[in-house]
C-alpha cells in the first residue's frame, strides 16, 4: 500500500515504472508535467508518497518540492532505473476493493485534489473499453493523452 508518485512525459518507462507500482502491491500516484512544485508538494504530502520516479526535464522542480518536507521523499530518474536480467518480482495479489491509483485534478483553481481508483475500477474501464473495441497484437492505438490522465491509463 505505499504510495509511489510518478512525473515523466509518455513514455515506455513511465509505462514500466507504473506497472511495476502496481506489480509490487503499491498505489500509483500520478503527477500532472503542468504542476508547480508547490503543487507537486501539495500532492507529496497530502498522497503520503514514499518516493517519487521523475525525469531530468522535472528534477529540479522536484528537488524544489521535496525540499524541507515533513516525512523525506527520495526521487529516482527513471533514466536510472536499472533493467532486470534476472526473472521480475512476484506479482503481489490484490482485491478488487483495493486502491490502485492516486489520481489529481489539475490544482488550476485549488490545491490538486486526490481521487482513489480500485483495481476493480481500472478492471471495469478495461472491460467496457474492450466490450466496444477489439484490439489485438497486430494493432497500434495512438494515445494522444498525457498518461497521468484518467482516461490515458
Amino acid at each position: 500500500d505505499d504510495r509511489i508518485a510518478i512525473l515523466g512525459d509518455n513514455d515506455a518507462r513511465w509505462i514500466a515504472v507504473y506497472f511495476g507500482i502496481l506489480r509490487l502491491g503499491a498505489i500509483a500516484v500520478p503527477l500532472d508535467t503542468n504542476y508547480k512544485s508547490a503543487q507537486v508538494r501539495t500532492v507529496l504530502e497530502n498522497s503520503g508518497a514514499r518516493l517519487i520516479f521523475t525525469t531530468p526535464r522535472y528534477a529540479e522542480g522536484v528537488k524544489t518540492a521535496c525540499d524541507g518536507l515533513p516525512t523525506p521523499v527520495p526521487m529516482q530518474l527513471m533514466a536510472e532505473v536499472p533493467v532486470l536480467d534476472a526473472a521480475p518480482p512476484a506479482v503481489v495479489d490484490r482485491g478488487d476493493a483495493d486502491a490502485a491509483v492516486i489520481l489529481y485534478t489539475s490544482g488550476t483553481t485549488a490545491d490538486p485534489k486526490g481521487v482513489v481508483l480500485t483495481h476493480g475500477n481500472l478492471e471495469a474501464e478495461r472491460q467496457a473499453a474492450f466490450s466496444v473495441v477489439t484490439v489485438t497484437e497486430r494493432d497500434a492505438i495512438l494515445g494522444v493523452l498525457p498518461l497521468f490522465h484518467s482516461l490515458a491509463q
